[in-house]
């Protein structure tokens, strides 16, 4: 019983804040475009290609699953302050977390069908289509191979952002705000070290681009769409079962936030 209510407690607060993710996002890349050309552009005419991204709906569920998957006590002082403990107050998240990258994995999937249908034919229906969308002689079972790719790569991005909101909930507040303005500023000095030393022809013969290529199912003979996609699911089910565990295991050591 505390599952359940923990569960829909989170399920309706983070599906409200999803559809305004999706009316922000909708209005800030389609709607203000849109009243500019009206207002200003009206002498040539409107480009809908132009202004309406093939990928816009999984944009906003992307950063969505970010932000509110490693917003580590959204829900949880109330909850605890109702009797709901750790465990299952991170398991009622993950479990809300997985409907919602389920439902709007296959709003993306229509979203992408109609951007195909009335928009652009040269456009994807599905986020990895040009690696794994001819991963078998049927289309069906390759579209539906896709799909199962593409919501475990969403499980696997939730999950890491959980466990990284989960390891900065357990610093104090200065700590965490010295942490989100280093790191990103750590990460764009090496991007600059990278570019100087030519970074992706080192890159080439490191194990990691090896890595890379299995985890991906890349191989000599690939072909767009012809990925193998056996590596991806066996590699991103073992990664989100080592994150699962240790995000579970940061959590149980969650102070209540005052």
């Amino acid at each position: 019983m505390r599952f359940k209510a923990a569960f829909h407690y989170q399920l309706k607060s983070d599906v409200q804040a999803l559809l305004w993710f999706y009316v922000w996002g909708i209005a800030g890349i389609v709607v203000i475009p849109l009243l500019m050309w009206l207002l200003f552009d009206r002498s040539s005419a409107y480009n809908l290609n132009a202004t309406l991204p093939n990928a816009l709906t999984a944009i906003v569920l992307t950063i969505f699953l970010i932000a509110y998957g490693g917003n580590t006590f959204d829900g949880f002082k109330v909850l605890i302050q109702n009797g709901i403990g750790r465990k299952t107050y991170f398991w009622s998240k993950a479990a809300v977390m997985a409907t919602i990258i389920i439902a709007g994995e296959v709003v993306n999937a229509l979203y992408g069908l109609f951007y195909v249908a009335v928009v652009d034919s040269r456009g994807t229906v599905l986020a990895f289509q040009g690696f794994y969308g001819k991963a078998t002689a049927s289309p069906i079972v390759s579209g539906l191979i896709t799909f199962l790719i593409t919501v475990l790569f969403m499980f696997c991005l939730t999950m890491t952002a959980m466990f990284a909101g989960s390891v900065l909930a357990l610093f104090s507040r200065r700590t965490q705000l010295i942490l989100l303005v280093g790191i990103p500023i750590l990460l764009f000095i090496m991007m600059f070290a990278a570019a100087a030393i030519d970074l992706p022809r080192i890159w080439q013969f490191t194990w990691l681009s090896t890595l890379a290529e299995w985890v991906s199912g890349y191989h000599p003979n690939v072909q767009a769409g012809t990925f193998n996609a056996g590596a991806p699911l066996i590699s991103g089910l073992i990664y989100l079962g080592v994150m699962t565990g240790a995000t579970y295991a940061v959590n149980l050591k969650l102070k209540y936030p005052r």
